[in-house]
């Protein structure tokens, strides 16, 4: 059972007890059995005669019901603690809760009084209590509770659960870690936290984002912070089985290499220091914090030391810090000898065991560099007649492309929300198309082609041709292509995206070129033409084709990546009937394309039949792009699935003549990513959360006075039907999910 083993490897704490409801307990037996149930343990457990002190009940919303929690406490006598969040877990690091606004998820009831909010994490951590109570800010930054600290972005999404890779970071007990994530934040963001964040030992600044491991932006961190900041240039992630593995991540999260330096601290000047080191690699053994000497005998004193670059094969002492030897998140340097110091035999034949014995990955990562004498005359050194003539030593230039690894990191459990976007699937291949599409390559002055007639598709059901759209970020190539194939709509778009950066800087996300071409197709999406408004990129999608305009839909996806999540409930409308199935309790719908709803709710459409509302959890806001229109519009990712909750229909009678939103009312909640489809009738916890959220949302819009929306663009956005998900397809579980890449991809497969 996926439960027990995750608790076997949780760390167990004098007095204090972790108990987890198996993630269908809830479901199957109701929430009076599921009390009952926690009650005997509570009782039972306090009757250890002091043994036990606290306990912790890994029940998804409890903390919800602030009299349970207390009434808890009061019958057994001992402080219980309940998420009033959702749960995030990784294997044998630690039980995450979060609050809806990224408050303390864990919160506590002494002695039967109403339970107050405590921390976030179990098993605790010495820094938890330090914490500012409110949510931390940076400059220009999204500052997010996880797991082992907190992550820092340059905008977009903050992470919501096990699948996001910056959860997965390992914790510690005594110092925070500054978890840099992607968008890349500017390193003056990073260095304002650096000061506020408590802890027994100085804050670890962890790269999950490559940039972050850069020289320049390292340096750049240090004059910000001062002092000599502690990196850890490459992330160390918790695998599922517990182990923990230190890995270079490149570009759409692939894993490139294992690194030497765990750690380093950044001085003034730009040399970067060896502060802790990965295990010695295969044929050599540990020879001090940043050293590793070889097994074999005959050796005669060699020594490879971890310097930031990466290894230094030398008989002399370690090398001091310098600009010459920074870390490279591109790849590592195997420096053979120092100036001045002979490479004999004895060297040359270390450096070649050295490099055998590595991973594909980690060797095809060297670069090998002589930077000793060599030996020109063989009676310069004794040591040279007794040796056999050394092969050739191997040199590899330096990677340009990610080395596909194996899947390793990956983690158990009741995974919630992870990711920021959902992605029906992954794939290995740099298109987020499964066919060759045709592109678009007209000269500016030349018509293009009207889009082939769309072939009909039901309004009842998810084409199984539907394209699966990846999740990642654009390339260089396909934003070149998008800009030429879109032609004068991309230089009046990049109007638009450049009032909009002006006014909302977090949107360049470190790399504002970039932006701008993703931003733009964004743009387009909502107001272009000739191809790239929303009906003919959906209708592409549905049929299986990414598009008309070459480079768009991959710009797109990537646009979305970089706007901030909307986590308020969204409305849609119906101009049809409401089908007795698509308001069925426990239905599932989806779309394949994206879906656009308005984040007002006091608007209508002038023939809507039926509201639709909406809890999100992936919907992106698109005010800060695109703002003045006649709605706020949020946007769904492309492969959304939705949850019937049920529906509510209007009884009071109203004045002739008066406009107000429509008697009937459909209420859905978005799936995560990685959730599994429910098409039981019975709610759940986040169901009957997001339940709650969505009557009072519901309650307010009925009692307010509602405006028409008449654009027809925006109205077809609002109204499109979403399609009921076949019971075959809810049946195979929730489909591939992350961030292209290996490492992303065995989160969340482990996650479901």
């Amino acid at each position: 059972m996926r439960e027990r083993a995750f608790l076997a490897r949780l760390p167990e704490l004098p007095g204090r007890r972790f108990v987890l409801l198996a993630r269908d307990a809830a479901r199957r037996f109701g929430p009076r059995t599921v009390y009952d149930a926690l009650r005997a343990v509570a009782r039972d457990e306090g009757r250890t005669a002091g043994a036990v002190t606290e306990i912790w009940l890994g029940v998804e919303g409890l903390a919800v019901r602030p009299d349970l929690v207390a009434a808890l406490a009061r019958e057994s006598g001992l402080d219980v603690l309940a998420p009033i969040g959702r749960l995030a877990f990784a294997s044998g690091s630690a039980v995450f809760a979060c609050g809806d606004v990224g408050d303390r998820g864990w919160w506590r009831s002494a002695a039967g009084a109403g339970p107050e909010p405590d921390r976030w994490r179990f098993p605790p951590r010495a820094w938890e209590h330090g914490m500012p109570d409110g949510v931390l800010t940076a400059p220009e930054a999204t500052v997010s509770p996880v797991m082992a600290g907190v992550v820092v972005r340059g905008g977009g999404t903050p992470p919501v659960g096990s699948g996001d890779l910056a959860f997965h970071v390992v914790g510690d007990e005594h110092a925070v870690r500054i978890i840099v994530d992607e968008p890349c934040p500017a390193p003056e963001s990073v260095a304002a936290l650096l000061a506020d964040l408590p802890g027994d030992r100085a804050p670890v600044v962890v790269a999950l984002a490559r940039g972050a491991a850069e020289p320049r932006w390292l340096d750049a961190l240090q004059a910000a912070a001062g002092g000599s900041p502690l990196v850890a240039p490459a992330p160390s992630l918790v695998a599922a089985d517990g182990e923990v593995r230190t890995v270079v991540l490149g570009a759409a999260q692939r894993e490139l290499f294992d690194p030497f330096p765990t750690t380093v601290r950044v001085r003034a000047g730009g040399g970067q220091e060896v502060v802790t080191a990965a295990a010695p690699p295969p044929g050599w053994a540990s020879a001090g914090p940043a050293a590793y000497a070889p097994e074999a005998p005959g050796a005669n004193g060699v020594r490879a030391h971890v310097v930031a670059s990466g290894l230094v094969l030398t008989r002399w002492p370690a090398p001091p810090p310098s600009r010459e030897r920074r870390f490279d998140p591109t790849g590592w340097t195997l420096e053979i000898g120092r100036p001045g110091e002979l490479v004999d035999p004895v060297l040359t034949r270390a450096a070649t065991g050295l490099l055998d014995g590595l991973t594909p990955a980690r060797r095809a990562a060297a670069h090998v560099r002589t930077s000793g004498r060599p030996l020109a005359d063989p009676e310069e050194n004794a040591e040279a007649r007794r040796s056999p003539a050394p092969e050739p030593l191997p040199v590899s230039e330096p990677v340009s492309e990610p080395v596909p690894v194996p899947e390793t990191a990956a983690v158990p459990g009741p995974a919630l929300p992870p990711s920021p976007s959902p992605v029906p699937t992954s794939t290995s291949g740099p298109g987020p198309v499964t066919e060759p599409v045709a592109a678009a390559t007209a000269a500016p002055d030349v018509p293009e082609p009207d889009p082939e007639p769309a072939a009909p598709v039901s309004e009842e059901r998810v084409p199984d041709t539907a394209l699966q759209v990846v999740d990642r970020d654009s390339t260089a190539a396909e934003r070149t292509r998008f800009a030429a194939a879109s032609g004068e709509q991309f230089t009046e778009a990049l109007a638009t995206v450049n009032a909009a950066m002006a006014t909302w800087p977090a949107l360049r996300g470190g790399d504002e070129g970039r932006a701008k071409a993703d931003l733009a197709a964004v743009c387009l999406y909502l107001d272009g033409r000739e191809g790239t408004r929303a009906s003919v990129v959906d209708d592409a999608v549905r049929r299986g084709r990414e598009g008309v305009v070459d480079g768009h839909l991959p710009c797109l996806v990537s646009g979305l990546r970089r706007l901030p999540v909307h986590r308020r409930p969204v409305l849609r409308q119906g101009v049809e009937e409401v089908g007795p199935e698509q308001g069925a309790p426990g239905r599932l719908l989806g779309e394949p394309g994206f879906l656009t709803a308005s984040a007002d709710l006091d608007v209508t459409v002038a023939d809507a039949r039926y509201d639709v509302l909406i809890m999100p959890a992936t919907a992106r806001r698109t005010a800060e792009l695109v703002g003045g229109g006649p709605v706020a519009e949020a946007v769904f990712p492309a492969g959304s699935r939705y949850r019937t909750l049920g529906m509510r229909t209007r009884e009071d009678a109203l004045a002739d003549g008066e406009l107000a939103a429509p008697r009937i009312a459909l209420l859905l909640r978005e799936l995560s990513p990685d959730e599994d489809p429910s098409t039981a009738e019975e709610l759940d916890v986040r169901d009957r959360v997001a339940l709650g959220r969505l009557e009072r949302a519901l309650a307010g819009r009925r009692r307010t006075a509602v405006r028409v929306v008449s654009e027809p663009a925006v109205v077809a956005r609002l109204t499109r039907r979403i399609p009921l998900v076949g019971l075959d397809d809810a049946a195979a579980g929730p489909r591939a999910t992350g961030r292209n890449g290996s490492t992303a991809a065995a989160v969340a497969d482990a996650a479901r």
